[in-house]
């Protein structure tokens, strides 16, 4: 049975490419509602969320529609 890893934190890269938003829209929206995702930084000073933390910013959030042609 092969199990599908998930690491345990995200970066705020991963958290904007997954949920479909400009990195810089992320950044403001958790600067300006400190209690919707708690203050966890690692030793780099990047910003590190969890699959709970994600779950909590979706619902604030649509997503960007591509603005490239395939």
């Amino acid at each position: 049975m092969a199990q599908e890893l998930h690491p345990e934190y995200f970066t705020l890269g991963q958290v904007a490419k997954k949920l479909r938003l400009p990195l810089s829209t992320l950044k403001t929206h958790i600067r300006n509602n400190p209690k919707l995702v708690p203050e966890r930084k690692n030793h780099l000073g990047w910003h590190l969320l969890t699959l709970e933390d994600i779950t909590a910013l979706k619902p604030h959030f649509t997503p960007t529609k591509r603005k490239y042609r395939r």
